[in-house]
């Protein structure tokens, strides 16, 4: 631009914008630079290394990973379904146990001795045998409370146990669902950058030969830019939806 405006093709409004724009690419590289050490340091502290360790992540080309939701359901055997589980089973154990607190208690009991004036010769012998039974009628309204307690809490843990496998799978489907509208997002910010390079291809022809101004060129390649940008910000939504969507679906 400088040396257009040097020969008088251009006018000192094109160079101040170009200046503008070039100011604004650095402005966006330094920023992205801060960030990515911003992330190192907060990855390197999820993996306990230590943090003067100076260790950048370098980044890799974002590329959308496709996911074949077609057959995707709800695993209820999944860890955190099974633990709801674990407790619900535990609970009515002590249901059960609260109820066996109201019968009697019956133990049996026995012995049987040998009884000779010599040594090993077992011609006297004796044996008692017996059962006790023992039933405590004045703690009733106690053990009642108690089998109330753990049906309240049976029940409870019965309740949380279906929201939650209801929450789980209402999430589920809601994941597929923007999966499929990021799939359609993704197709018309292939298209809207195929047709931005396009343009600017041809105002950039056009420029070389005085047709277009700087600022119309400048336009382009920022409208470029901006659908780049919204490309890999669906391309990255894509992704985490799909790696999210594999969480609810997994068996772990």
């Amino acid at each position: 631009v400088n040396n257009f405006y040097k020969q008088g093709l251009v006018q000192k409004s094109d160079v101040l914008n170009a200046d503008v724009q070039l100011n604004t690419v650095e402005s966006a590289l330094s920023k992205a630079t801060s960030n990515i050490e911003n992330a190192s340091e907060g990855l390197n502290l999820l993996a306990g290394n230590p943090q003067d360790k100076q260790s950048l992540y370098s980044t890799d080309s974002l590329t959308q990973e496709i996911y074949g939701f077609e057959n995707a359901a709800l695993s209820e055997t999944r860890s955190d379904i099974m633990a709801m589980k674990t407790a619900l089973n535990a609970s009515k154990m002590m249901v059960k146990s609260s109820n066996m607190a109201l019968l009697p208690k019956i133990n049996a009991f026995g012995s049987y001795q040998f009884n000779d004036s010599k040594a090993f010769g077992f011609n006297k012998n004796s044996y008692m045998a017996g059962i006790s039974l023992s039933w405590n009628i004045f703690s009733g309204n106690q053990n009642m409370s108690k089998i109330k307690s753990a049906n309240y809490t049976t029940d409870k843990i019965n309740k949380e146990l279906n929201q939650f496998v209801d929450k789980s799978r209402l999430e589920l489907n809601k994941t597929l669902r923007d999966l499929n509208d990021l799939q359609i997002e993704i197709k018309k910010h292939d298209t809207s950058v195929a047709q931005a390079t396009e343009a600017l291809r041809i105002l950039n022809n056009r420029f070389k030969e005085g047709l277009v101004s700087t600022t119309d060129l400048l336009t382009a390649q920022a409208q470029l830019s901006q659908q780049r940008i919204a490309l890999a910000q669906a391309i990255m939504s894509y992704n985490i939806t799909k790696y999210y969507t594999e969480l609810l679906t997994s068996n772990y």
